[in-house]
């Protein structure tokens, strides 16, 4: 399960990181739009993606999820959303980002995996019972 975090407060949950991320979107621009804004300091430390990942909480901040919802195609270059169905994002990977995001090197690997990480919105989502049969992670 990944949860939302804004102001350190859980907003949304998901079960899927794409998902996530356009949740993490759609929250942080409501609450810029807001009377009184929000600054730079709270967005940029206390919001955030965290999950627990093979029995450690791992966390994406503002810019890890940023440069990932472009990679991945749920956020567009102009900064709005894409109107396409989240991509579904293969456990395997999502361990990935989140140990290059707790490394502060989430840039790198999206650099070094950006056409990969492009096919994700061009692949149909799996079943449950295709997902099941990959190889498996705890994510709580």
């Amino acid at each position: 399960m990944f949860k939302v975090k804004i102001a350190l407060e859980v907003v949304a949950q998901s079960d899927s990181l794409a998902e996530a991320c356009r949740l993490f979107i759609l929250k942080t621009k409501e609450l810029i739009k807001k009377e009184g804004g929000i600054s730079e300091y709270i967005l940029f430390e206390s919001c955030m993606i965290t999950a627990v990942i093979d029995g450690r909480e791992g966390m994406m901040n503002f810019f890890a999820i940023s440069a990932f919802s472009h990679s991945i195609g749920v956020l567009k270059e102009d900064g709005t959303l894409s109107n396409k169905p989240v991509p579904y994002i293969p456990k395997d990977i999502v361990k990935q980002v989140f140990i290059a995001s707790s490394n502060n090197s989430l840039e790198v690997y999206v650099r070094e995996h950006e056409e990969m990480l492009s096919q994700l919105m061009l692949e149909p989502p799996l079943t449950e019972k295709q997902e099941a049969s990959q190889e498996s992670i705890i994510i709580t």
